[in-house]
């Protein structure tokens, strides 16, 4: 049998918060501000889409967006990069951190601006459909680049 052990406050610019307490605090500091949230998640879905209302609530939006196609839902452990040259090029990469197989909708934002994808490392074209979203097939653990 264990023992339970306390997790102890952090002293830090969020002065004496306790990690189990479960709250959520923001404090400005310096240019910007610190946001802690002492709370966990039932998945991975979840903690997204709260980091995404956060990043919304400052004008940040995402370079693009990746549905599970059987679902229509956020792709759970799917990493995508988004990467932009001098001259404006956007490329990304895709990777399905799962051990099986998957097919996902991936949708550039407005910023991208292009009528097709380029798979470099497979080198095919996918086309968008009328949604604007791209069917990609992503094996396990292997990089797909596109631009």
């Amino acid at each position: 049998m264990g023992i339970a052990k306390a997790i102890p406050p952090f002293r830090s610019v969020l002065g004496d918060v306790s990690a189990a307490s479960g709250e959520t605090v923001r404090r400005a500091h310096g240019k910007g501000g610190v946001i802690y949230i002492g709370k966990r998640f039932a998945g991975p879905a979840k903690e997204g889409a709260l980091l995404a209302s956060l990043a919304a609530e400052r004008g940040i939006r995402p370079w693009c967006s990746v549905l599970d196609d059987a679902t229509g839902e956020p792709a759970e452990d799917v990493e995508t990069f988004a990467a932009r040259r001098g001259d404006g090029t956007v490329g990304f990469t895709v990777e399905n951190r799962t051990l099986l197989p998957r097919v996902v909708r991936f949708m550039p934002g407005e910023r991208f601006g292009a009528a097709a994808l380029a798979d470099v490392s497979r080198r095919t074209v996918a086309g968008f459909d009328a949604d604007g979203a791209a069917l990609l097939f992503l094996a396990p653990y292997s990089p797909v680049v596109l631009r």
